[in-house]
């Protein structure tokens, strides 16, 4: 699993993030830590993603009949090596911590959640890994695309560098960000529960949404013809050894509401 992630890939996300950050349908505001549950997967046997998606169906509807406020993405691996990524698929679960704590309570204690639970484990292997995601930077347009893909690039931070100076690194380049850029979310993620040192290629991830693969193609051509490697490079250079994104692509398979 350390070779994978992820938010989560992460989660990894949430992706949930924006520029517009005055919308109540968010989890979270710009900076403010939301959870995000990576499941890792494998199918078993002659399992789909259709028969997951039938017990997401399930899932989703015990989530709006018992008050959980979650918003659901699937990741899956486009280039991305089996090393780096020995999953079929990844499923990320991004809610506020107090609606983890609610909601994995009222599922555990739920004859209908246990049901659902043994379902999915019928039909795959799954890792779990928690942590904090902290949205960055996110376009309006996140809350209404469905579909597109995501990267994740794992890094550790430089010997010397303190977390106060990465902060200020991170934030600096937030700011220099205006609604032209490609990405739609930007999100900085933290495991926290599930990992232990050294299964993850990092400290920490940065999480990037974008809607499609020409806006991916717009951020890496900015990179390699308009300078953009120039800010990569410091930061590779000056702040944090990254092991390099992996791209997949990324659905969400149930919003919040």
């Amino acid at each position: 699993m350390g070779h994978l992630i992820l938010l989560i890939t992460s989660f990894l996300f949430f992706i949930s993030a924006n520029a517009d950050d005055h919308s109540s349908k968010w989890l979270v505001e710009i900076g403010e830590g939301v959870s995000q549950s990576s499941h890792l997967c494998s199918l078993k046997g002659k399992a789909t993603l259709t028969d997951v998606d039938k017990i997401d169906t399930k899932l989703h509807k015990w989530h709006d009949d018992n008050g959980v406020n979650i918003t659901r993405s699937r990741l899956i691996p486009l280039f991305a090596g089996r090393s780096s990524i020995p999953y079929d698929f990844i499923s990320v679960d991004w809610m506020t911590w107090e609606t983890f704590g609610e909601g994995w309570d009222k599922f555990l204690s739920s004859t209908e959640g246990q049901s659902i639970f043994a379902a999915y484990n019928k039909i795959m292997d799954c890792t779990r890994v928690a942590g904090t995601i902290f949205p960055m930077y996110r376009k309006a347009s996140a809350r209404d695309d469905d579909e597109g893909v995501m990267t994740i690039n794992w890094c550790t931070r430089k010997e010397g560098v303190s977390q106060d100076s990465l902060t200020a690194r991170h934030r600096s380049y937030r700011d220099s960000l205006t609604e032209d850029a490609a990405m739609q979310w930007w999100g900085i993620g933290y495991p926290s529960t599930g990992a232990r040192k050294g299964q993850f290629p990092g400290e920490f991830y940065h999480w990037n949404t974008y809607a499609d693969m020409k806006a991916f193609a717009k951020a890496e051509n900015n990179f390699a013809n308009n300078e953009g490697w120039r800010s990569r490079q410091d930061y590779y250079d000056s702040y944090a050894d990254c092991s390099g994104q992996l791209l997949m692509s990324h659905s969400i398979v149930k919003r919040n509401r």
